[in-house]
């Protein structure tokens, strides 16, 4: 009974904003249907924008999100709205802290996103 209610709470809960340790139907509702799936990654197109998700699996068969990576289909630097855009929402508590130019933290938790590749893509992961 207790994992049979976990995988519903899981699969039901809705959010209006992506965020790390979304699982997959959280992750479809808000991107759509992938472009591209490859064992635990997912590539979508999201307005504009591909998003490459890798997902891991915390048992029941349930896959969370634990890394994205946003960029541009037109491979052009990443805008400041692009980047609000990107950055997950704060759900877990905190905010977004920007640390340099290129990089922020969600308040104090271990959660970092950065701009790579000449400022063309945001990763947001967990950093361990």
């Amino acid at each position: 009974m207790k994992n049979a209610t976990l995988a519903i709470l899981a699969l039901t809960i809705a959010i209006s904003h992506a965020d790390l340790f979304d699982n997959e139907a959280q992750l479809q509702a808000r991107y759509g249907i992938p472009a591209q799936i490859t064992g635990d990654s997912r590539l979508y197109r999201w307005g504009g924008i591909y998003v490459a998700v890798q997902l891991k699996d915390i048992g029941q068969g349930i896959k969370v999100s634990v890394s994205e990576a946003y960029k541009r289909e037109d491979s052009g630097p990443l805008t400041a709205s692009d980047i609000e855009k990107c950055l997950p929402s704060p759900t877990s508590g905190g905010k977004w802290m920007k640390r340099s130019d290129t990089a922020w933290q969600m308040g104090n938790k271990p959660i970092v996103a950065s701009l790579v590749d000449q400022y063309n893509m945001i990763v947001v992961r967990i950093v361990k």
